[in-house]
């Protein structure tokens, strides 16, 4: 390799150099066309890809074989099925927990036995014995509310009451004492009764009645007068039970206000007398004495007269 000059700036340069290396003329022509030439074949070369083969054409992809996607298929539906299967058994396990804890907290002794009927295998032991144990309870509690509706003691009924105030019956002995003692007021009929049966029950059933009644059954001078002198003219009738002409009264009127069992208001007058002196008159003697009961409506018209004739003990008791 010989040296030569560089035309253009004068230093040393190879004579197979295709350019100057210091000021870049051109000093081999045929050289420097040769490069460009190669360098341009490289440039349009194709460069082969990593997944390519040798021939350019890819490589095909394998198929899954048909019994894999039978395994795949399977295995679903085991899988689905044991997820399913447990997803069901939590859920009744749940259900039966649930129905567990309502029939220990019933007051009713069928809801345990349903219970104990329908899952006889479900529950332990010990659940079972709590069940039982809860059900024999509820069956002598029965049987204390039956003796007590059995007597209608007011004295039992309280006594239930206290001893199981949480009790479905609790609530019904309390009605039955109420509609006990409002049949007592009733019985005696009077205003006093039905202020004992207010005191009693501020909250009764019969609260109002009772308060009407004893507006009704309240007594007064008018009331007296009026009841007088409807006996009075009743004994001026000759046709009547008691007439004047054969009796005549020797002792006060003692009048009370009732309410009969059709809810009218009725006067009823006790008082004594005994015959006259004029001729003997069916069986009625001079100084014979009668003890009269009179009903008298509140319009002040007589409705019944009773007369029952005092008895020589009672007469010696004077």
């Amino acid at each position: 390799m010989a040296l030569i000059e560089c035309p253009e700036c004068g230093r040393e340069v190879s004579s197979r150099a295709p350019m100057c290396p210091y000021c870049g003329v051109i000093i081999n022509e045929d050289v420097y066309q040769d490069n460009k030439e190669n360098k341009k074949k490289q440039q349009e070369k194709p460069v082969k890809k990593k997944n390519d083969s040798d021939d350019g054409k890819k490589k095909p992809r394998k198929k899954i074989s048909w019994w894999v996607w039978i395994l795949v298929a399977c295995f679903a539906i085991v899988l689905s099925y044991t997820v399913g299967y447990f997803y069901i058994q939590d859920k009744k396990s749940e259900k039966i927990e649930l129905l567990y804890k309502e029939a220990l907290e019933s007051q009713d002794s069928f809801v345990i036995q349903n219970f104990l009927d329908e899952y006889p295998d479900e529950i332990s032991d010990a659940q079972r014995k709590k069940l039982l144990g809860k059900m024999n309870q509820l069956n002598h509690i029965a049987e204390e509310w039956d003796d007590a509706c059995r007597t209608e003691s007011i004295v039992e009924l309280k006594a239930f009451i206290r001893n199981y105030p949480n009790n479905p019956h609790a609530k019904e002995a309390e009605i039955k004492i109420d509609s006990i003692d409002w049949q007592h007021a009733l019985n005696k009929n009077t205003p006093e009764a039905y202020r004992t049966y207010m005191n009693q029950h501020s909250d009764g059933d019969y609260y109002d009645e009772a308060e009407r009644r004893i507006d009704l059954l309240r007594f007064t001078a008018d009331d007296r007068d009026m009841v007088k002198q409807a006996i009075e003219e009743y004994m001026e009738r000759e046709d009547g039970e008691l007439p004047k002409s054969s009796y005549r009264v020797i002792s006060p009127y003692n009048i009370s206000k009732k309410i009969n069992r059709s809810g009218k208001v009725m006067f009823e007058a006790t008082f004594r007398v005994e015959g006259v002196l004029t001729e003997l008159l069916g069986g009625i003697g001079n100084g014979d004495k009668f003890k009269v009961r009179a009903t008298v409506s509140e319009s002040g018209t007589v409705e019944s007269v009773a007369l029952d004739e005092e008895t020589k003990e009672q007469k010696s008791e004077e």
